[in-house]
Parts: structure tokens; C-alpha cells; sequence
């Protein structure tokens, strides 16, 4: 159903250029937490490791997260309540993965950044209305979005806010008597 139009490429781009940015916030954040982290608590003692993973995922439940447009009567959904039940049932874990893209402190440091955001920014195994978006880099959360998860093009369309969420585990070494 999705129509290939102007307005629905540019809601795309949109979306697009939006989880780039919060893809490259999540890989910053990853780093600089990794830093900080190992620089304040880590005692550098034989199997203690520190792990930082950040994950992004779409926000249904905050105000504004859902964009209305003109076609919605078209698809006779009310595409905010249908992306609002979706969000519960990734919250109850019925609904897996419940993020959109992730990156692990292990897969990640300052030399491989570039190249990691490199691949996460132009994903070309993404190919719905190919000809459409010829020019666009797809970045790894859409196409995640739209292969991964149950959400249509007409729903990514609408999608407004993304969140981030920065997991730490420091394991320390195991003690024996």
C-alpha cells in the first residue's frame, strides 16, 4: 500500500536521516560511557570487564511520537493506536526484538567507529519501492524497522521518536575460598 508518492518519500527521508542521527548518538554515547565507566570504577583486576551496549527504539507512547497524515483515512487505521499496542507488546516481550538497532562497547572503540557507522548509515539489502529511493542511504535501523519488526512502510512513515537506552554491566572477577 504504499503509494510511492512525493510526500511519503520525503516522510521517509525524513525518518531515515532521523534514526542516523540517533544511531550516531548511540555509538557516541557508547564510547564516552565506556570511558567514563572503565576510568571511574574499574579496578583493572584479572577478569573484570566492563560491557556498555546502547539499543534505539521507537517511542509510541510519548506525546507526538506518531505523525498524522493526509492518507491516513485512505488506510482506514488509526495508525497511533495500532503503533501504541505494538509498543506494549514489545514492553510485555511478546513482540522480540524490542529495539531497532544495538551496539555492543565490545564491537566498538574509537579506531572502528567510522567503519561501524559506515555500514549502520548505507544498508543495501533494503529495497521496497527501489526506484524511489535510489539516492537515499538507507541507514540499518529502517531497514530494521521494516524487516525485523511488525511495522508496515505506512506505519514507519508516521514514526516521530526515537529513545536510547544505555545498558552497563561490569562483571568482577568471581572469588573462591
Amino acid at each position: 500500500m504504499f503509494a510511492n508518492a512525493v510526500r511519503e518519500v520525503k516522510c521517509i527521508e525524513h525518518v531515515n536521516e532521523l534514526l542516523r542521527k540517533v544511531t550516531q548518538k548511540m555509538c557516541d554515547c557508547v564510547i564516552t560511557t565506556r570511558n567514563k565507566v572503565k576510568s571511574k570504577l574499574s579496578k583493572g583486576e584479572p577478569g573484570e570487564s566492563i560491557e556498555v551496549a546502547g539499543n534505539i527504539r521507537f517511542v509510541a507512547h510519548e506525546e507526538d511520537a506518531v505523525r498524522a497524515l493526509l492518507e491516513d483515512e485512505y488506510y482506514g487505521s488509526n495508525f497511533a493506536k495500532v503503533l501504541l499496542v505494538i509498543h506494549r507488546l514489545h514492553e510485555q516481550g511478546y513482540v522480540r526484538p524490542d529495539y531497532i538497532d544495538s551496539v555492543s562497547s565490545k564491537d566498538l572503540n574509537d579506531d572502528t567507529l567510522s567503519q561501524r557507522l559506515a555500514e549502520m548509515f548505507a544498508y543495501e539489502d533494503w529495497q521496497p519501492a527501489a526506484e524511489a529511493f535510489k539516492g537515499l542511504d538507507i541507514c540499518f535501523a529502517l531497514h530494521s524497522l521494516s524487516a525485523y519488526h511488525p511495522y508496515s512502510i505506512p506505519d514507519i512513515l508516521r514514526m516521530r521518536k526515537f529513545g536510547l537506552m544505555i545498558n552497563i554491566r561490569h562483571r568482577m572477577p568471581t572469588i573462591s575460598l
